[in-house]
This record gives C-alpha cells, sequence and structure tokens, in this order.
C-alpha cells in the first residue's frame, strides 16, 4: 500500500487511532450499562430473584388509598438508558 493509498483509507475510514478510541468508548459505555443493569437486577447477578419497579403516580395516592398494583411498572431498560445518559457526561469517554 503506498502512502496514498494509506491516506485514502483514512480519508475514508479515519485513523487506527480514532477506531481505537471508539472501540474503548463503546466498551466502557457497555460496560457501565451492565453494571448499571446488575445494580438494578436486570441481569442473572441478581440471586435472590427479587424485583424492582416503578411508581408511576405521585406518592400522595398511597395517603388517599387509590394507590393499585397497577400503579407499578417492572424497570426495563430503558430505565438504563435514562440513568446512563444521566451520568454520560461525567465518564471520560
Amino acid at each position: 500500500m503506498s502512502l496514498s493509498d494509506g491516506q485514502a483509507w483514512e480519508n475514508e475510514y479515519g485513523s487506527w487511532s480514532e477506531k481505537a478510541k471508539q472501540k474503548r468508548k463503546e466498551k466502557l459505555e457497555s460496560t457501565v450499562k451492565e453494571k448499571i443493569a446488575g445494580v438494578l437486577g436486570l441481569t442473572d447477578e441478581w440471586e435472590d430473584g427479587t424485583y424492582l419497579y416503578n411508581l408511576t403516580r405521585v406518592k400522595e395516592a398511597f395517603n388517599v388509598g387509590t394507590m393499585t398494583l397497577d400503579d407499578f411498572v417492572e424497570i426495563d431498560e430503558e430505565l438504563v438508558e435514562e440513568i446512563f445518559e444521566a451520568i454520560k457526561p461525567f465518564l471520560k469517554l
């Protein structure tokens, strides 16, 4: 490969260091998301079999007596994404 071929490849695909940085960034993001999911019990690592639920109404509904099981939804990957997006600016990516 001539220098001009290498330059053409770099212009089209980016430099090797950019590719390596991107892979490290993707790996870090994936690892952080996996850890969040693990803490929230969304992985097989959660040994006691409990589930976490998100209350979809205001807490004051408990006082009124109108709260039912329908007011809770099991947490999922969407919550993991929300948490990750909240902490992403603080990660050194």
